[in-house]
């Protein structure tokens, strides 16, 4: 009996010695700012590049124009393209002008590289929609993630390889009708995204159209994935008594409400301040700013958020 649990001993070790580790994580973060931006924005990127030199990511800010003829909003494929072609990369993140690292995000982040298998993980539209918000999205260097993207970046034309693809995979993408926000349907994919160079929601819904084409299909259903835990839009509506509106956390003390132990953005990596206003991202991101210079938070919260 002795040989025999010696024996299987030798096989437990000799299996964790030959299993493969894991690899390292490779990350970048990258985002993008224009002057328009540059009041809300210089508060972001300074957490975000802090944020990612303490995970030991790295991280990129361009104000490169990669499609002339497009929204600010566009530039952020093709400046992922761009890092996730050079291979160097275990994952690519994207992180809007108007988001930010959470004060416990970097952790919130690492944590969810590590527990995923998703080649693409967006954050959530909510409160806006039950879809994906192109905000704050995590991306891998997957082949089929750089098909997709590649034709989202040329207008939401589909790549199509007759040697590999079906009749009926070919004939099901030409008969597919896109919708979008405000726009019922349209007649294909690339008209839905030319239509959306200037106009909102920009490249996200060229990106819907794309990633829920025939072509993507498969893919989308077992690699890409929504998660919370990426990012909150932290933006509340309301509707009282002859007052309809909406308001984003502008102070210290509203953000605690955010981030407190059972606040809506508690887990969360990444705060975005969605389809907020200007005014209120400027004063939203230089608290939270100054949220990160008191680091570390108190006890009360760490015990709740490890």
């Amino acid at each position: 009996m002795r040989g025999f649990f010696l024996t299987a001993l030798a096989i437990v070790r000799a299996a964790n010695v030959l299993a493969p580790e894991p690899a390292p994580l490779r990350v970048a973060i990258c985002m993008w700012r224009d002057a328009h931006a540059k009041a809300y924005a210089d508060h972001a990127v300074a957490i975000n590049r802090a944020v990612a030199k303490s995970k030991g990511f790295d991280f990129f800010l361009s104000n490169t124009t990669y499609f002339a003829d497009r929204s600010a909003a566009w530039q952020k494929i093709g400046m992922v393209l761009e890092k996730l072609r050079t291979g160097s990369y275990s994952h690519v993140v994207w992180v809007d002008a108007d988001s930010a690292f959470a004060p416990r995000g970097g952790d919130v982040l690492h944590e969810l590289l590590l527990d995923t298998d998703s080649e693409v993980v967006f954050a959530s539209n909510l409160p806006f929609s039950d879809g994906f918000n192109s905000g704050v999205v995590v991306y891998t260097p997957s082949p089929t993630t750089l098909r997709m993207l590649s034709e989202v970046a040329s207008d939401g034309l589909p790549n199509l390889d007759p040697t590999r693809e079906s009749k009926e995979m070919r004939e099901a993408v030409a008969s597919y009708r896109p919708e979008s926000t405000g726009h019922n349907e349209w007649p294909s994919t690339a008209a839905l995204c030319q239509a959306k160079h200037e106009a909102r929601q920009w490249e996200q819904d060229c990106l819907y159209a794309v990633i829920n084409s025939p072509h993507f299909a498969e893919w989308k259903a077992s690699r890409v994935s929504i998660s919370t835990r990426i990012a909150t839009v932290v933006i509340i509506y309301y509707n009282r008594t002859s007052l309809i509106g909406s308001s984003c956390p502008a102070s210290k003390e509203q953000l605690h409400g955010w981030l407190e132990p059972h606040g809506r953005a508690a887990h969360s990596a990444v705060l975005h301040w969605a389809a907020c206003e200007d005014w209120e991202r400027e004063m939203g991101l230089a608290a939270l700013h100054a949220l990160h210079s008191e680091m570390p938070l108190p006890v009360m919260w760490r015990s709740k958020l490890s």
